[in-house]
């Protein structure tokens, strides 16, 4: 199921530690600009709604 998710995911990576606790991480690789950094927020935000339409929403505690 993780690899399907990052296959679909722009922004985010999707982690799973040995007791399949999920850990997701995303990285801004640029200067602070507001403008790029609402974009760049879209793409977490959708990446986060491909989770919870994958079903993975039993991870979130």
């Amino acid at each position: 199921m993780l690899n399907a998710l990052n296959d679909k995911a722009s922004v985010a990576r999707f982690y799973a530690d040995k007791d399949s606790d999920l850990f997701i991480e995303a990285w801004y690789p640029d200067y602070y600009d507001r403008a790029e950094f609402g974009v760049f927020m879209q793409a977490w935000d959708r990446d986060i709604m491909t989770l919870l339409m994958a079903g993975a929403d039993r991870y979130v505690r």
